[in-house]
């Protein structure tokens, strides 16, 4: 049995007071223990468990990640290799789904890297790609949640120090004027913004080709809600992924 101290146990109690899982109003949901394939297999494809009929892919050989087994908890994940590994949900599949006024975005991450200024999940505009709307991503030794406007304006916020080999579930919230975001359930950090769409933009899950800014890492569980969760639900995710995956 793990050892909590009493403010994680607090907040687990908290999280576990709240109710079931909260699934309304997502619009992906990646699950790596969803994925009909053994393990050590290359994957050419994650569908979406949301009910949206989304899907990454991947064609290119040589950019496939693989499914491996019992990563976090007994439960598996899908690993990119940090050269040009990448799942792609392009805008002509999602119609915009993915590109919401307001979101919240959970993720469950594995780093297996300290390479700086990498990304985990991408958002980026496929016209413009020279800028994302919103991305997770390491750099200063913190996990980080990144978001421009119109790729003029960039805010990062610190979410907290990652360490290569542990699990970790971060959050990204946008309410159409603040964007906050949170490590495993803890303090939530926040700074007004402003967003602006104007291509379209493709999900990219383990980064994208560019070798630049890829990073070798496990992706266990991606969810993107197309709201920005009260902290009702909120406490219903987390609880929900704690209970799935054992993080804090």
């Amino acid at each position: 049995m793990p050892f909590y101290g009493a403010k994680t146990q607090h907040r687990r109690q908290r999280f576990m007071e709240s109710g079931g899982d909260y699934t309304e109003n997502l619009v992906l949901w990646c699950r790596a223990r969803s994925i009909p394939l053994g393990p050590d297999t290359l994957m050419d494809r994650w569908d979406d468990d949301s009910g949206n009929g989304d899907f990454g892919d991947q064609q290119t050989g040589a950019w496939k990640p693989i499914l491996k087994a019992g990563l976090v908890n007994g439960m598996e994940g899908v690993r990119f290799d940090g050269v040009d590994d990448t799942l792609v949900v392009p805008y002509t599949r999602h119609g915009g789904k993915l590109s919401p006024s307001t979101l919240t975005i959970f993720m469950v991450v594995i780093p297996r890297e300290t390479t700086e200024a990498v990304y985990y999940l991408y958002h980026r505009n496929a016209v413009a790609i020279t800028w994302s709307a919103w991305a997770f991503e390491q750099e200063d030794g913190q996990y980080k949640f990144r978001m421009e406007d119109n790729g003029i304006s960039t805010n990062k916020l610190n979410l907290g120090a990652f360490a290569v080999g542990q699990a970790a579930i971060l959050e990204g919230k946008y309410d159409g004027a603040t964007m906050s975001g949170r490590l495993n359930g803890g303090t939530s950090v926040s700074v007004g913004h402003s967003i602006y769409y104007g291509g379209n933009f493709d999900v990219y899950l383990g980064s994208h080709e560019n070798s630049t800014w890829a990073c070798q890492l496990d992706i266990v569980e991606v969810r993107i809600y197309n709201v920005a969760l009260s902290s009702s639900q909120d406490a219903r995710v987390l609880d929900r992924l704690n209970r799935d995956y054992a993080v804090f």
